[in-house]
């Protein structure tokens, strides 16, 4: 589990399109930016970040099943967002 106190460390799950893949990538860059560490494991995470779409079929039901699998972690203290056209 993640200290809060530690480093920034972020996470981002990136569902629907190509563009979305791209505002992954944008927000990558400003978070490392702002001196937070991509981690790979949602769990070593201060933020954790879901980009979806709307657009693509089923993409918006992941997602929501997504942030009920994440819930615990946010009652931990992880903010936890949803970002896209969502």
């Amino acid at each position: 589990m993640f200290d809060i106190n530690s480093n920034k460390t972020f996470y981002i799950e990136t569902y629907g399109c190509q563009m979305n893949e791209y505002d992954s990538l944008i927000a990558e860059k400003i978070l490392n930016r702002n001196d937070s560490v991509k981690v790979d494991d949602p769990n070593q995470a201060n933020l954790i970040l879901l980009n979806t779409c709307a657009i693509r079929e089923n993409a918006h039901e992941k997602v929501f099943n997504r942030l009920r699998s994440l819930e615990h972690l946010h009652k931990a203290g992880a903010q936890v967002g949803v970002l896209g056209c969502m």
